[in-house]
């Protein structure tokens, strides 16, 4: 967790708790430590859950533009794993799921 914004709070935190070489801070600044963190750590929580509502509404408005496209879309990483198909494109796939399913059944 040191890599995070809240990395210097959180070592903070435990050199108060696990009693690290480091002065100890007071009750009283331990709890306002506590709330710091807590507080910092809500906003992050909140930030995250906004931009990821801000990305399934582009991931939505992509796959409905695609969809209108008469030709195939799709993306294809390196592994060879669609990460992206298409209205067009799905029929192909399904045929080609239902064709290489037999291989893969015991």
């Amino acid at each position: 967790m040191s890599s995070s914004p809240l990395g210097f709070l959180w070592r903070k935190l435990q050199s108060a708790t696990l009693g690290l070489p480091k002065a100890s801070p007071d009750s009283a600044e331990r709890q306002r430590l506590e709330a710091e963190f807590a507080a910092r750590h809500q906003q992050q929580e909140a930030d995250m859950l906004r931009r990821s509502a801000a990305l399934a509404q582009r991931e939505d408005f992509l796959q409905r533009v695609t969809d209108t496209l008469p030709g195939m879309v799709a993306y294809w990483n390196r592994d060879d794993i669609c990460e992206f198909a298409n209205a067009a494109y799905c029929p192909v796939l399904a045929a080609r799921v239902k064709e290489l399913q037999p291989l893969f059944d015991p």
